[in-house]
């Protein structure tokens, strides 16, 4: 199935990526990977469930994903809301920007996701029970 998903979904991209740089620069080319990322998970992942695991794609979707979707939202916000001066910083603060936000990004996703948070929960009670 994934093949040939994702034969189609070459099929479809890389013109429509190669016709929006030509035609209207960077932006559009982000816009069109995003539109196409949206649009492949909103189609292809209920499909995907609904062959090979049937009944979990809600509770997946708002259990394990929409606590990701509104941390990282939020911490967008905050972030956007600080007017960062980009324009005015060196390539190397930028990129040290970016990571810190990233990394920031990746801490709080880590403790609203249910896995990651019970493996990092486990991991410092394992090695507190060593410590002792």
């Amino acid at each position: 199935m994934h093949v040939i998903f994702n034969s189609i979904a070459a099929a479809v991209q890389i013109p429509l990526i190669i016709y929006a740089a030509y035609q209207y620069g960077v932006m559009a080319v982000a816009v069109t990977w995003f539109v196409l990322r949206l649009l492949s998970f909103v189609i292809w992942t209920p499909i995907v469930h609904r062959k090979f695991a049937r009944g979990i794609h809600w509770s997946w979707l708002l259990g394990d994903i929409g606590p990701s979707f509104v941390m990282t939202s939020f911490l967008l916000i905050v972030a956007m809301s600080l007017s960062i001066p980009f324009e005015q910083m060196s390539r190397l603060v930028i990129i040290s920007a970016l990571i810190g936000i990233g990394l920031l990004m990746l801490l709080c996703n880590t403790l609203v996701s249910r896995a990651p948070r019970n493996l990092l929960i486990g991991t410092i009670m394992k090695r507190d029970s060593n410590e002792d």
